[in-house]
Protein backbone atom coordinates (compact mmCIF):
# COMPACT_ATOMS: atom_id res chain seq x y z
CA UNK A 1 0.00 0.00 0.00
CA UNK A 2 2.84 2.21 1.11
CA UNK A 3 4.65 1.96 -2.34
CA UNK A 4 1.66 2.37 -4.28
CA UNK A 5 0.85 5.90 -2.53
CA UNK A 6 4.38 6.52 -3.03
CA UNK A 7 3.91 5.78 -6.67
CA UNK A 8 0.78 7.88 -6.86
CA UNK A 9 2.68 11.05 -5.72
CA UNK A 10 5.15 10.90 -7.60
CA UNK A 11 3.36 10.62 -10.69
CA UNK A 12 1.03 13.32 -9.45
CA UNK A 13 4.62 15.43 -8.92
CA UNK A 14 5.98 15.13 -11.82
CA UNK A 15 2.56 15.82 -13.89
CA UNK A 16 2.76 18.97 -11.84
CA UNK A 17 6.18 19.88 -12.46
CA UNK A 18 5.91 19.35 -16.74
CA UNK A 19 3.00 21.44 -16.85
CA UNK A 20 3.02 24.36 -18.82
CA UNK A 21 2.73 27.87 -17.66
CA UNK A 22 1.53 31.20 -18.92
CA UNK A 23 3.36 33.42 -17.92
CA UNK A 24 2.25 37.34 -18.19
CA UNK A 25 3.48 40.83 -17.24
CA UNK A 26 1.20 43.36 -17.17
CA UNK A 27 2.28 47.26 -16.79
CA UNK A 28 -0.36 49.85 -16.64
CA UNK A 29 -0.79 52.50 -14.21
CA UNK A 30 -4.09 52.74 -12.63
CA UNK A 31 -3.04 55.87 -10.37
CA UNK A 32 -2.16 58.30 -12.97
CA UNK A 33 -3.64 61.79 -12.92
CA UNK A 34 -6.51 62.10 -14.99
CA UNK A 35 -6.73 58.48 -16.21
CA UNK A 36 -6.99 56.65 -13.74
CA UNK A 37 -10.76 55.60 -15.40
CA UNK A 38 -9.37 53.87 -18.42
CA UNK A 39 -6.84 53.08 -17.01
CA UNK A 40 -8.00 50.93 -13.90
CA UNK A 41 -10.90 49.49 -16.79
CA UNK A 42 -8.02 48.43 -18.78
CA UNK A 43 -5.71 47.00 -16.45
CA UNK A 44 -9.07 45.00 -14.89
CA UNK A 45 -10.44 43.58 -18.60
CA UNK A 46 -7.17 42.18 -19.50
CA UNK A 47 -5.94 40.52 -16.16
CA UNK A 48 -9.39 38.97 -16.73
CA UNK A 49 -9.08 38.11 -19.79
CA UNK A 50 -5.36 36.57 -18.97
CA UNK A 51 -6.78 34.45 -16.11
CA UNK A 52 -9.69 32.89 -18.71
CA UNK A 53 -7.10 32.41 -21.48
CA UNK A 54 -4.95 30.74 -18.31
CA UNK A 55 -8.04 28.42 -17.61
CA UNK A 56 -8.81 27.44 -21.39
CA UNK A 57 -5.64 26.82 -22.60
CA UNK A 58 -5.16 24.68 -19.44
CA UNK A 59 -2.23 26.32 -18.50
CA UNK A 60 -0.74 27.44 -14.66
CA UNK A 61 -1.15 30.97 -14.27
CA UNK A 62 1.89 33.00 -13.71
CA UNK A 63 -0.27 36.49 -13.84
CA UNK A 64 2.35 39.57 -12.47
CA UNK A 65 0.60 43.28 -12.77
CA UNK A 66 2.28 45.82 -11.91
CA UNK A 67 1.02 49.77 -11.13
CA UNK A 68 2.10 52.73 -8.82
CA UNK A 69 5.26 52.26 -7.99
CA UNK A 70 6.65 49.62 -9.51
CA UNK A 71 5.35 50.78 -12.20
CA UNK A 72 9.08 51.66 -14.00
CA UNK A 73 11.32 50.61 -16.31
CA UNK A 74 13.53 48.62 -13.75
CA UNK A 75 10.57 46.66 -12.80
CA UNK A 76 9.98 45.71 -16.22
CA UNK A 77 13.64 44.43 -16.54
CA UNK A 78 13.85 42.49 -13.29
CA UNK A 79 10.47 41.08 -13.94
CA UNK A 80 11.21 39.94 -17.47
CA UNK A 81 15.07 38.39 -16.40
CA UNK A 82 12.86 37.01 -13.51
CA UNK A 83 11.29 34.48 -15.95
CA UNK A 84 11.23 30.33 -15.56
CA UNK A 85 10.35 29.83 -19.21
CA UNK A 86 9.67 26.05 -19.80
CA UNK A 87 9.49 24.22 -22.70
CA UNK A 88 6.09 25.40 -24.97
CA UNK A 89 5.44 27.90 -22.20
CA UNK A 90 3.35 31.29 -23.33
CA UNK A 91 4.44 34.09 -22.76
CA UNK A 92 2.53 37.86 -22.70
CA UNK A 93 3.87 41.37 -22.13
CA UNK A 94 1.41 43.97 -21.88
CA UNK A 95 2.36 47.62 -21.55
CA UNK A 96 -0.60 50.60 -21.89
CA UNK A 97 0.42 53.93 -21.28
CA UNK A 98 2.33 56.82 -22.67
CA UNK A 99 4.72 56.24 -25.91
CA UNK A 100 6.69 58.07 -28.16
CA UNK A 101 8.96 57.55 -30.69
CA UNK A 102 12.42 58.70 -29.53
CA UNK A 103 15.17 60.79 -32.01
CA UNK A 104 17.92 58.08 -30.87
CA UNK A 105 15.65 55.35 -31.93
CA UNK A 106 15.60 56.62 -35.85
CA UNK A 107 18.22 53.53 -37.08
CA UNK A 108 14.79 51.36 -36.06
CA UNK A 109 11.69 53.74 -36.20
CA UNK A 110 8.90 50.87 -36.41
CA UNK A 111 8.52 50.35 -32.53
CA UNK A 112 7.99 52.70 -30.03
CA UNK A 113 9.69 53.90 -26.37
CA UNK A 114 7.35 53.51 -23.58
CA UNK A 115 7.07 56.00 -21.08
CA UNK A 116 7.30 53.66 -17.41
CA UNK A 117 6.90 56.25 -14.58
CA UNK A 118 4.80 56.85 -11.73
CA UNK A 119 5.27 60.53 -12.42
CA UNK A 120 3.87 61.30 -15.58
CA UNK A 121 5.73 64.53 -16.02
CA UNK A 122 9.24 62.92 -15.29
CA UNK A 123 10.49 62.88 -18.95
CA UNK A 124 14.11 61.89 -18.15
CA UNK A 125 15.80 59.32 -20.31
CA UNK A 126 15.41 56.68 -17.62
CA UNK A 127 12.03 56.62 -17.56
CA UNK A 128 11.77 55.69 -21.22
CA UNK A 129 12.56 51.64 -22.00
CA UNK A 130 12.70 50.76 -26.33
CA UNK A 131 10.06 48.39 -27.32
CA UNK A 132 12.72 46.41 -29.31
CA UNK A 133 14.62 46.65 -26.14
CA UNK A 134 11.88 44.40 -24.67
CA UNK A 135 11.66 42.28 -27.24
CA UNK A 136 15.83 41.04 -26.43
CA UNK A 137 15.18 40.96 -23.04
CA UNK A 138 11.96 38.51 -23.47
CA UNK A 139 14.39 36.33 -26.46
CA UNK A 140 17.28 35.69 -23.90
CA UNK A 141 15.06 33.84 -21.09
CA UNK A 142 11.66 32.69 -23.73
CA UNK A 143 14.00 30.66 -26.08
CA UNK A 144 11.97 27.27 -24.78
CA UNK A 145 8.52 29.54 -24.82
CA UNK A 146 5.59 28.19 -27.58
CA UNK A 147 4.46 31.82 -28.02
CA UNK A 148 5.72 35.55 -27.37
CA UNK A 149 3.53 38.12 -27.38
CA UNK A 150 4.92 41.42 -26.76
CA UNK A 151 2.50 44.43 -27.12
CA UNK A 152 3.27 48.30 -26.48
CA UNK A 153 -0.25 49.63 -26.29
CA UNK A 154 0.96 53.62 -26.93
CA UNK A 155 1.60 56.36 -29.07
CA UNK A 156 4.15 56.24 -31.54
CA UNK A 157 4.86 59.93 -32.09
CA UNK A 158 8.18 61.34 -33.04
CA UNK A 159 7.89 64.10 -29.90
CA UNK A 160 6.41 63.30 -27.01
CA UNK A 161 3.12 64.16 -26.23
CA UNK A 162 0.91 62.36 -23.77
CA UNK A 163 -1.89 60.38 -25.33
CA UNK A 164 -5.80 62.23 -25.18
CA UNK A 165 -7.64 61.26 -22.55
CA UNK A 166 -16.34 45.55 -22.78
CA UNK A 167 -15.86 43.54 -21.09
CA UNK A 168 -14.05 40.46 -23.14
CA UNK A 169 -12.76 36.30 -22.20
CA UNK A 170 -12.50 34.15 -25.11
CA UNK A 171 -15.07 31.54 -25.13
CA UNK A 172 -14.08 28.54 -27.12
CA UNK A 173 -11.50 26.20 -25.19
CA UNK A 174 -10.35 24.19 -28.09
CA UNK A 175 -9.82 27.07 -30.27
CA UNK A 176 -8.16 29.39 -27.81
CA UNK A 177 -5.78 26.56 -26.70
CA UNK A 178 -5.09 25.90 -30.79
CA UNK A 179 -4.45 29.59 -31.19
CA UNK A 180 -1.83 30.17 -28.19
CA UNK A 181 -0.56 26.78 -28.48
CA UNK A 182 -1.62 24.24 -31.41
CA UNK A 183 0.94 25.78 -34.49
CA UNK A 184 4.13 24.13 -35.50
CA UNK A 185 7.35 25.63 -34.15
CA UNK A 186 7.88 29.03 -32.26
CA UNK A 187 6.23 32.15 -32.50
CA UNK A 188 7.40 35.61 -31.17
CA UNK A 189 4.91 38.27 -31.91
CA UNK A 190 5.68 42.28 -31.69
CA UNK A 191 2.52 44.57 -31.44
CA UNK A 192 2.13 47.88 -30.60
CA UNK A 193 -1.45 50.03 -30.90
CA UNK A 194 0.17 52.75 -33.34
CA UNK A 195 2.36 53.23 -36.30
CA UNK A 196 5.72 55.63 -36.36
CA UNK A 197 4.84 59.11 -35.83
CA UNK A 198 0.78 58.11 -34.87
CA UNK A 199 -1.02 58.72 -31.41
CA UNK A 200 -2.78 56.12 -29.76
CA UNK A 201 -6.06 56.42 -28.24
CA UNK A 202 -7.92 55.52 -25.49
CA UNK A 203 -11.62 56.05 -23.99
CA UNK A 204 -12.94 56.19 -20.50
CA UNK A 205 -13.86 52.57 -20.83
CA UNK A 206 -10.23 51.75 -21.70
CA UNK A 207 -7.90 51.35 -24.68
CA UNK A 208 -9.70 51.44 -28.05
CA UNK A 209 -6.79 48.77 -29.58
CA UNK A 210 -6.75 46.49 -26.70
CA UNK A 211 -10.47 46.16 -26.88
CA UNK A 212 -10.12 45.25 -30.52
CA UNK A 213 -7.49 42.65 -29.45
CA UNK A 214 -9.41 41.30 -27.07
CA UNK A 215 -12.41 41.23 -29.24
CA UNK A 216 -10.48 39.47 -32.52
CA UNK A 217 -9.65 36.53 -30.50
CA UNK A 218 -12.90 36.04 -28.77
CA UNK A 219 -14.18 36.16 -32.40
CA UNK A 220 -12.34 33.71 -34.19
CA UNK A 221 -12.04 31.71 -31.05
CA UNK A 222 -16.29 31.25 -31.70
CA UNK A 223 -16.21 31.57 -36.25
CA UNK A 224 -12.71 29.59 -37.18
CA UNK A 225 -12.14 25.95 -36.07
CA UNK A 226 -8.02 26.81 -37.05
CA UNK A 227 -8.05 30.27 -35.99
CA UNK A 228 -4.19 32.27 -36.82
CA UNK A 229 -2.68 34.95 -35.07
CA UNK A 230 -2.52 36.69 -38.43
CA UNK A 231 -6.45 36.47 -38.61
CA UNK A 232 -6.44 37.96 -35.09
CA UNK A 233 -4.28 40.84 -36.00
CA UNK A 234 -5.60 42.16 -38.94
CA UNK A 235 -8.95 42.05 -37.45
CA UNK A 236 -7.84 43.61 -34.57
CA UNK A 237 -5.61 46.31 -36.92
CA UNK A 238 -8.79 47.11 -39.48
CA UNK A 239 -10.97 47.66 -36.52
CA UNK A 240 -8.59 50.25 -34.39
CA UNK A 241 -7.73 52.17 -37.34
CA UNK A 242 -11.50 52.16 -38.49
CA UNK A 243 -12.60 53.36 -34.92
CA UNK A 244 -10.09 56.12 -34.51
CA UNK A 245 -11.06 57.39 -38.46
CA UNK A 246 -14.45 57.47 -36.95
CA UNK A 247 -13.25 60.36 -34.68
CA UNK A 248 -11.20 61.91 -36.98
CA UNK A 249 -7.65 60.31 -35.80
CA UNK A 250 -4.89 58.72 -38.32
CA UNK A 251 -4.20 55.87 -36.20
CA UNK A 252 -3.33 51.92 -36.95
CA UNK A 253 -1.77 49.36 -35.14
CA UNK A 254 0.89 47.46 -36.70
CA UNK A 255 2.82 44.06 -36.07
CA UNK A 256 5.21 41.61 -37.13
CA UNK A 257 5.12 37.37 -36.54
CA UNK A 258 8.57 35.92 -36.07
CA UNK A 259 8.34 32.40 -36.46
CA UNK A 260 10.96 29.79 -35.05
CA UNK A 261 11.67 26.19 -36.05
CA UNK A 262 14.34 23.30 -35.24
CA UNK A 263 15.34 23.10 -38.97
CA UNK A 264 16.12 27.00 -39.20
CA UNK A 265 16.85 28.21 -35.11
CA UNK A 266 17.24 31.66 -36.16
CA UNK A 267 13.76 34.17 -35.44
CA UNK A 268 12.64 35.45 -38.52
CA UNK A 269 9.97 37.19 -39.86
CA UNK A 270 7.00 35.54 -41.07
CA UNK A 271 5.84 35.26 -45.12
CA UNK A 272 2.74 37.00 -44.52
CA UNK A 273 1.38 39.27 -47.31
CA UNK A 274 -0.40 42.63 -46.61
CA UNK A 275 0.34 45.22 -44.18
CA UNK A 276 2.67 42.99 -41.82
CA UNK A 277 6.39 45.11 -41.36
Amino acid sequence: MKKILFFFLFVCIGVNLSAQTLHTLIFINKSEPGRESDRTADFNKMTTFINDVARRIGYSNDLRTHTGSEFTVSKVLSEIRSLNVGSNDVVIFYYHGHGTNTSDNRTNTQWPAMHITPNGNDLSAATFLEHSKVKEELESVCGQAKLVLCIADCCNRFSFKPNPPAKMVPRDRDNIKKLFTGFSGQKFIMVSASKPGQYGYSANTGSIFGDYFRSAINYYSENSSNPTWDEVLYRAQSQTKDDNARSGNISEPQFTIYNKTQSSPKIIPADVNGDLY
